[in-house]
């Protein structure tokens, strides 16, 4: 990825489980982990309101945690973070001036690469910021890019035209808000209690903004939002990405989630009858074309596999769906073709014609 060979194909996105040298090191040494992003350095250390996170229903995650090393501390435990034996991207935040004199330290440090968020610059100003870092430093740089970018494409083909290595995305959607209903109160200790939004509640948003650069740039894509298992690795592949990221479901599910999505990715590739993820990458791409499809696709039911559990009926809009001694049947002249039953079936028993 970028010139470096990663052991897997799976990164640690920057966030609190690599705030530092030690936990870099911890989270590099979990298997299946193939490169670490270190939790976003400033010119000096930075604090942050708490509480600054909160689970919500369905594994998401709501946060609002700035709190961060100065680039000049981080250095002094890069050390420890390079014993971890995996590659170190170190993500940098300041004005340009200051990401110039953190890449270099963090360079001359031993990072691997540097990466740079960005929330929505003009396009002159990130050409340049990119250009300049460049100049000046020579391991490789990424831009991680977030979904409130209304031109993806356009951003996508300016940061590699402007000589970024890769691409990575996408960051958290926000801000948000939780409230806790037994008291009223904020869940969190930020201003007004916002935070910013992570988990699978992401992964649509972000599986088309991945999609959206694969069309778009030659350079590697970094992709990630909402991964918790190897299904969704494999469809951030699928859409382009070269490798993927996730930080939330290893907050939630200790590092050990890592070893567990490499596992099912390589089991549903042989399943699939896929031999490599160069088999994989990018299959989807071909699918996502500009015309939308008319044609009204009746679901077809297995009744060999169907249990009649009913879930189908109960969540059919137009009643087109009843299930009859124990098996789901579709009424033709009733189905609109909508595809939900498709995919709300728990055995998978209802295919779309």
């Amino acid at each position: 990825m970028a010139g470096l060979r990663l052991e897997f194909p799976t990164v640690l996105a920057p966030g609190p489980l690599s705030r530092d040298g030690p936990a870099v090191k911890r989270a590099a040494e979990q298997h299946g982990v193939g490169a670490v992003v270190v939790k976003t350095v400033y010119p000096i250390d930075e604090d942050t309101p708490r509480p600054c996170m909160a689970a919500l229903r369905g594994d998401t995650l709501i946060n609002h945690d700035w709190s961060a090393l100065s680039a000049e501390k981080f250095c002094r435990q890069m050390k420890i973070a390079k014993e971890g034996r995996k590659p170190v991207i170190v993500s940098i935040l300041g004005n340009i001036e200051e990401e110039i004199k953190m890449a270099k330290l963090l360079e001359e440090a031993g990072a691997d690469m540097v990466e740079l968020p960005i929330a929505n610059p003009p396009l002159e100003q990130l050409r340049e910021n990119i250009r300049r870092i460049k100049e000046e430093v020579t391991i490789p740089l990424g831009v991680k890019i977030g979904p409130d970018i209304q031109d993806i494409p356009r951003y996508a083909r300016e940061i590699e035209q402007a000589g970024a290595d890769y691409i990575s995305g996408i960051n958290t959607l926000g801000p948000v808000l939780a409230i806790d209903a037994k008291t009223g109160k904020p869940l969190l200790g930020s201003k007004f209690g916002y935070g910013y939004l992570s988990g699978p509640a992401i992964k649509p948003v972000a599986l088309r903004c991945v999609a959206e650069m694969a069309k778009s740039v030659k350079i590697p894509i970094v992709g990630g939002g909402g991964i918790r298992d190897g299904k969704d690795a494999i469809e951030f592949l699928m859409v382009g990405a070269t490798c993927v990221h996730l930080h939330t479901a290893a907050i939630l599910k200790g590092l050990g989630v890592f070893s567990k999505i490499v596992e099912e990715i390589s089991e549903i590739s042989k399943k699939l009858g896929y031999n490599s993820l160069e088999e994989i990458r990018g299959l989807s791409l071909r699918y996502l074309k500009e015309e939308p499809s008319l044609a009204r696709r009746i679901p077809n039911v297995n009744h060999d596999l169907c249990n009649g559990c009913g879930i189908c009926e109960r969540a059919c809009a137009y009643t087109a769906i009843k299930v009859h001694e124990s098996v789901a049947k579709v009424e033709e002249g009733a189905c609109f073709g909508c595809g939900l039953c498709a995919t709300v079936c728990p055995v998978n028993a209802i295919k779309l014609e």
